[in-house]
């Protein structure tokens, strides 16, 4: 196993009360929050509000756009920023969620803040690596909540 990266930001996103929801409503979804390490100090550099409704994927995307932010207000153009869902990911190289959330009052919220995070990302176009965090090469994803 590798040892983890030497410069980052690693960022992960967890839901609360998910489970059933597929069966409930046909898509896992719950109150989502994000956090984001710095790799080399191990301090928690990002730290998010609760989402009343949200999926992993839009959590996970907000946690690399939070990350992005974070960097951003500090100058830094070179630290990669790194996330373990592919899907967060690719939405943020592209700067285009593909999410099939529904929008309903439940969920208004999460969407407002959805956009405006990917219209920062597509105004402000940082130059920050994003790159995926492969637990099984790099091991367990030190920003995670341990709530598996």
């Amino acid at each position: 196993m590798k040892k983890l990266p030497e410069v980052g930001i690693i960022c992960d996103a967890s839901l609360i009360d998910g489970r059933d929801t597929i069966a409930k409503d046909g898509y896992f979804h719950g109150r989502g929050e994000w956090q984001a390490v710095d790799v080399t100090t191990g301090e928690l550099v990002v730290q998010s509000h609760v989402q009343r409704r949200s999926t992993i994927n839009i959590a996970e995307l907000c946690a690399i756009i939070d990350s992005l932010m974070y960097l951003h207000d500090l100058g830094d153009t070179t630290t990669p920023v790194y996330n373990d869902n592919q899907y967060a990911v690719a939405w943020a190289i592209s700067a285009n969620p593909n999410t099939k959330l529904p929008r309903n009052a439940d969920t208004m919220s999460t969407h407002y803040d959805l956009e405006e995070r990917i219209k920062w990302l597509r105004e402000n176009k940082p130059p920050n690596k994003i790159l995926w965090y492969n637990s099984k090469v790099f091991g367990d994803n030190p920003a995670d909540f341990g709530r598996k």
